[in-house]
């Protein structure tokens, strides 16, 4: 029985390697180039998109000097944004740019401006008002704001769109709807602020007039109780024909009786005898007097009407109103800073790294097909030269 006995040797040096490589250099050459090929194409039919990015931030405090005076009015009522007051309202650079940012965030803005973009219309205009919100929505997500970060100083606002070009535009566009919006908001903001200080004051007006009714009631009964104690005090004095006042108060006061020191308050004298003609004297002003006279020896008459007067002529809620004049009337473009011609631009799409990619891919898989058919031919050699 004849043995087949193997001699061929599977191991490549690197010298048979290098002359397989230069051997085989067409068909590696060729699988490169068609693995290129297809990378291109396929490539040459994706979509390009471009990642837009541009610093934002609040604009000059100069731009909100005239709202300065706001401040006052607000603090003067309790409305002003403070550590202890977080509701409250404020109006300066900062609290602004912080407003635009909650309003640009939410991409409403962006979607409208998509609603209406030409490239967005052909793509939408087939589908239901629910798919097309979607799709809208879909395609602001790619809407990004981030904050400050160590390297990155500023906010960043960045957008991914196929056309750099439509996608500055439409970035422009919804950022101006934002600053409009948000300027409408805070006129609406400053009305309710204005209304609320009426409603306030007259709340407050109500009751302090219904304490003041209360005072010219309570003075009118204190008055009329006064007088009538008075008339029975002169009655008394005349029945007893005390004319004027005889008696040494002071004597009275601190007298003594069997020995014993006896204190006597003044209080404690009876009132008649101060005579009738100083009573009847009494009575007699008092009636003379006139109702406000009356009513200013009342207690708390005098705050009361005070308070009335200065709630009247508060000028709070007309200054308030001049001020949505200001608003209304001021730039909402300049409340914060961004300059798109700087923006940076990156195109999405990485062709020539793809083609790098798939250049190699083919050179390796050129590489591997030339080795296993080298392999193959020497296994065959072999088994030839045995037989």
């Amino acid at each position: 029985m004849n043995r087949l006995v193997s001699t061929h040797n599977d191991k490549l040096d690197l010298h048979d390697f290098f002359k397989m490589l230069w051997d085989e250099k067409i068909k590696i050459i060729a699988s490169a180039v068609i693995f290129g090929l297809i990378s291109f194409i396929f490539n040459y039919d994706t979509p390009n998109s471009f990642k837009i990015s541009f610093p934002i931030e609040s604009g000059k405090s100069s731009v909100f000097y005239d709202y300065i005076p706001i401040k006052d009015i607000l603090r003067n009522n309790g409305l002003l944004k403070t550590e202890e007051n977080k509701s409250g309202f404020m109006i300066d650079e900062q609290s602004i740019f912080y407003k635009f940012i909650s309003e640009f965030n939410d991409s409403q803005e962006l979607i409208e401006s998509l609603n209406n973009n030409e490239f967005i219309s052909q793509r939408i205009k087939a589908l239901d008002d629910h798919d097309k919100n979607e799709k809208l929505i879909s395609y602001a997500k790619s809407l990004e704001i981030t904050p400050p970060t160590p390297i990155e100083r500023n906010w960043i606002v960045s957008f991914e769109w196929h056309d750099s070009g439509d996608g500055l535009n439409l970035l422009k566009e919804a950022i101006t709807n934002s600053l409009l919006n948000l300027q409408a908001q805070l006129l609406i903001d400053i009305e309710k602020m204005s209304q609320f200080i009426d409603i306030r004051n007259k709340q407050e007006l109500d009751k302090l007039n219904i304490k003041l009714n209360l005072i010219q009631e309570m003075q009118g009964k204190t008055m009329r109780k006064h007088i009538q104690f008075l008339s029975e005090q002169s009655a008394i004095a005349k029945e007893l024909n005390i004319e004027t006042n005889k008696l040494d108060i002071n004597a009275l006061s601190k007298n003594q009786v069997s020995g014993v020191s006896l204190n006597i308050s003044s209080d404690e004298i009876p009132f008649y005898l101060r005579g009738y003609k100083a009573i009847d004297k009494e009575i007699s002003l008092i009636l003379s007097r006139s109702k406000e006279t009356q009513l200013m020896m009342a207690e708390d008459y005098i705050d009361t009407k005070s308070k009335i007067f200065v709630i009247e002529n508060s000028l709070a809620a007309s200054q308030l109103r001049t001020f949505i004049e200001t608003l209304r009337n001021d730039d909402p473009n300049e409340w914060i800073e961004y300059n798109i011609a700087f923006a940076d631009i990156k195109s999405q799409k990485k062709t020539k790294l793809y083609i790098t990619l798939s250049v190699i891919l083919g050179v390796i898989v050129g590489i591997i097909y030339a080795l296993i058919s080298m392999m193959n031919r020497n296994r065959r050699n072999q088994l030839v030269s045995t037989n």
